[in-house]
């Protein structure tokens, strides 16, 4: 049937009593009016309660599959999980329109940091999650999607990812680092020295070489060595700023990344090469 048609006969098959829809949609002469006069004239029936809602919107553009504008629902359960996407869903008043990049380091992260806060605090927000939910209630984990977002990238991680509970969420967190998530926060390890390093100053290299690789076999808990990097950079002279920077610089050609010593733990073989060639 024409989809105006077919609208109004659902309403009729499945007994509607309440149903939303577009702003466009609603539009005066739109085509939520046509279906309701197929309804009321044609089958006799008193219209559902309506109500309008927003678009979803990518770079402030309505989002169009036949335009090939932003997702589609399939790829959005990419994204995020059913609790997820149901919490986005409850948690915006229906006049909002919902800017939804998931290209963007505001948008998935900060909405599973929100889902995270809605689980714990006792307000409406909290209320918002509660309906998120079917059935047993998820027991949402601790650490931060942007954080899980970093652990994924990294080998041998299932011990941790399993210890805080993240299976639901690592598969999510994948899908979103490999497909949309901004190059900035990607950190795979160089095979060669990088680019980047050539800009290292000696008291840098020399930290390298002196400092962080004999201490990774004199260290075994790396956070005890995180936590001295900021002592050892005291020691040769450097800010903290310029120690991290050596290391990120080093191993994967950016100025930032994940823990400096996860990251240099992980890796310890190519660590141990890496900070003996770019001292040489």
């Amino acid at each position: 049937m024409p989809y105006k048609v077919e609208w109004a006969a659902k309403w009729v098959t499945f007994g509607v009593t309440i149903e939303g829809a577009g702003k466009d949609h609603m539009s005066l002469g739109g085509t939520h009016d046509v279906a309701l006069q197929i309804l009321e004239k044609i089958f006799k029936k008193k219209a559902p309660l309506d109500f309008t809602y927003e678009f979803f919107l990518l770079g402030g553009k309505k989002m169009s599959s036949s335009k090939g504008v932003g997702l589609t629902g399939e790829d959005l359960l990419e994204v995020l999980t059913p609790q997820v996407a149901r919490f986005l869903m409850i948690k915006t008043r229906p006049e909002q329109a919902v800017e939804f990049d998931p290209r963007s380091l505001d948008i998935i992260p900060r909405l599973y940091d929100d889902y995270q806060q809605a689980s714990m605090s006792k307000d409406d927000f909290h209320r918002a999650f509660d309906l998120s939910q079917v059935g047993e209630t998820e027991k949402v984990p601790e650490l931060r999607f942007w954080s899980l977002a970093q652990w994924i990238q990294f080998p041998d991680m299932e011990n941790e990812i399993k210890s805080g509970g993240l299976e639901n969420w690592a598969p999510y967190a994948k899908t979103w680092v490999e497909k949309y998530a901004p190059d900035n926060i990607k950190f795979p390890i160089k095979e060669n020295i990088p680019e980047e390093a050539k800009s290292l100053t000696q008291k840098q290299k020399e930290f390298l070489s002196k400092k962080l690789l004999p201490e990774i076999d004199n260290t075994k808990d790396p956070e005890i060595y995180q936590r001295n990097i900021y002592e050892w950079a005291k020691e040769f002279g450097l800010s903290s700023a310029e120690a991290f920077e050596a290391i990120y610089k080093s191993l994967i050609g950016k100025d930032h990344g994940p823990k400096a010593a996860w990251l240099i733990f992980k890796f310890k073989n190519i660590a141990r090469k890496r900070f003996q060639e770019i001292a040489s």
